[in-house]
């Protein structure tokens, strides 16, 4: 995650390689067990199924298969039956005063079933390139209150590589349907009252950007200045998943989450935080997997933080 430029000097020198004699390494223990940590009571999360499942259900009447990767892939291939919608429509664009704002409950259901016939029985799968985008329409959705929201694990190259069905052209065509039943959930906190929380201790605040932005040594373009919001932990997007969209096994995520003292069961609401909202948004995404139920996205990011602090 970090190029030498992004490391100060004393970093560099207090992290050289250290070299320790084979004498001086301890004798392995016979009878130790390895190492093993509970996990939160819904790992078998219907939110993330992988590319057996989805096409054991393909045909389901109840399935959604939304592809948010550009148009352009879309059309050349994918999965059958898909539709396509790119995840920039949940939110304002980059010109809008707030940019990148998640829009209202009312205007995600509206945008949602222009571009798919979306009612409340509906089990939607959300598949991208491993841009990390499908978070975003993972978000909304559970935002207006959908219930039956998944990612596809791997994405996309998961499914072809296994030479699962696939077809060429444009979106499927469809009969209006009913207005979306909105029940609003409370998944993005603002950063006014993120700063008031902060002040309480009663949340967690988790950056999921690189290193070296968290650190202050990257800056992000629309920021006013790098850096982080104070008591804010680091952790990586891209430690928890690659470049193809695939989400590491639930025990190795606990594991990450434990070193950041996010345990199965904590009470602190778990808020997750980026540049603008997109990481965030996935890292929800992949939080809400494990079965984590206190999780919101910070909806201004480090964008508004910086801003306001400036």
């Amino acid at each position: 995650f970090l190029t030498q430029k992004d490391v100060p000097a004393a970093l560099q020198a207090a992290n050289k390689a250290v070299i320790v004699p084979e004498k001086r390494i301890p004798a392995a223990i016979p009878g130790l067990t390895p190492m093993s940590f509970n996990a939160p009571p819904l790992w078998a999360s219907p939110a993330r199924v992988n590319v057996d499942w989805l096409q054991e259900h393909l045909h389901d009447p109840d399935l959604l298969i939304l592809d948010v990767r550009n148009r352009e892939p879309y059309e050349e291939s994918h999965i059958a039956g898909a539709y396509n919608m790119c995840s920039c429509y949940m939110r304002s664009k980059n010109t809008d005063k707030p940019p990148f704002a998640i829009h209202a409950p009312e205007k995600l259901a509206a945008v949602l079933q222009e571009h798919l016939p979306l009612t409340p029985d509906k089990r939607v799968v959300i598949y991208d390139d491993g841009s990390a985008t499908r978070g975003l329409v993972f978000l909304a959705l559970e935002r207006i209150g959908h219930t039956k929201v998944s990612f596809l694990e791997g994405g996309f190259a998961t499914w072809e590589a296994a030479g699962l069905p696939t077809e060429e052209g444009g979106n499927p065509g469809f009969e209006p349907v009913a207005p979306y039943p909105v029940h609003a959930k409370d998944v993005i906190i603002e950063t006014r009252e993120l700063r008031i929380k902060m002040e309480t201790n009663t949340v967690i605040l988790i950056d999921a950007r690189k290193v070296s932005q968290h650190l202050g040594h990257g800056e992000h373009k629309p920021a006013h200045h790098a850096g982080h919001i104070p008591g804010a932990v680091n952790l990586p997007l891209r430690t928890l998943i690659n470049t193809k969209g695939e989400v590491l096994p639930p025990d190795k995520l606990v594991w990450y989450l434990r070193n950041i003292h996010v345990y199965p069961g904590v009470r602190a609401t778990l808020v997750t935080s980026c540049n603008t909202n997109q990481l965030a948004a996935e890292m929800y995404m992949i939080l809400r997997s494990l079965g984590y139920e206190n999780v919101v996205v910070h909806g201004g990011s480090w964008v508004e933080w910086a801003e306001m602090t400036k």
